[in-house]
């Protein structure tokens, strides 16, 4: 992307090539008697198809983002309240509804792919209408670009580079050893997980009861008599069947020390 980027700066500002002196349209710019000019849709459809590609490319880094947050929190060596893990719901949320809950949850890298993916969908709208066909005083047909236009969508790659960049840091946390994108995936890391049998998860009669009882104290019971808040943690735990299990598991059932917690995974 950075290399890609930076030869069209070059392309564009350098003296012999300056994008604002224009450039030979090649095909013809005469419309036809339907109205339909060859150059006007050459240059509208290419450029506005790779800001739809870029826009797209983008689209899957910001959903995977948004999906695997709340694992990166299970995974931090005190585990994570429900509110900051289990009931974050980034993916079904829409973008600037996303960007705002991430940013009062402290998740600013969320926050900002979030936002930026939804701007991004101004690259192929300004891309498509940058070109058009003029007469230059050497009384040359030449496709002379929309200067404004094509500054803010310079603008918005160098906000895509950045944001590709903005992904690279804490990559590893996010590292599972399958994928979270369906249920089945995440049946398989709760299914030996001893918070199926929790009384907090049992019957709850709406959404909102469910989150009333996670995010209030822990459920009591012969582990936990202390009113302190539930936490949960992705990590080793001895499951139901008396092995060990890698998933999520609430801590202080038993003791914190007996889930080991995989911090960095």
């Amino acid at each position: 992307a950075f290399i890609f980027l930076l030869a069209l700066f070059i392309v564009s500002f350098l003296a012999s090539t300056a994008i604002q002196k224009g450039f030979p349209p090649i095909v013809s710019v005469l419309p036809n008697s339907a109205g339909y000019s060859p150059a006007n849709f050459l240059y509208s459809f290419i450029p506005s198809v790779i800001g739809m590609l870029l826009y797209l490319f983008f689209q899957p880094l910001d959903m995977a983002l948004r999906v695997l947050q709340p694992w990166v929190e299970l995974g931090r060596p005190a585990g994570a309240t429900a509110e900051a893990s289990l009931l974050l719901d980034y993916p079904a949320t829409l973008p600037i509804a996303c960007s705002l809950k991430a940013l009062s949850n402290g998740h600013y890298r969320v926050a900002i792919i979030s936002l930026l993916s939804t701007l991004f969908i101004l690259i192929p709208i300004l891309a498509g209408g940058i070109f058009f066909p003029l007469v230059n005083p050497a009384m040359q047909i030449r496709m002379i670009p929309n200067i404004p236009s094509f500054y803010v969508v310079l603008a918005l790659l160098i906000l895509y580079l950045l944001a590709l960049l903005m992904l690279i840091p804490n990559r590893y946390e996010m590292h599972l050893p399958h994928g979270v994108s369906c249920l089945a995936e995440i049946f398989s890391f709760v299914h030996a997980s001893r918070i199926l049998d929790d009384s907090a998860f049992h019957e709850p009669k709406s959404k909102s009861d469910l989150v009333t009882r996670l995010t209030g104290e822990k459920t009591r019971g012969p582990f936990n008599q202390r009113g302190e808040r539930n936490r949960f943690a992705f990590g080793v735990y001895m499951g139901r069947a008396g092995g060990e299990c890698l998933g999520v598991e609430r801590l202080g059932r038993r003791g914190a020390q007996e889930v080991v917690i995989l911090g960095g995974r």
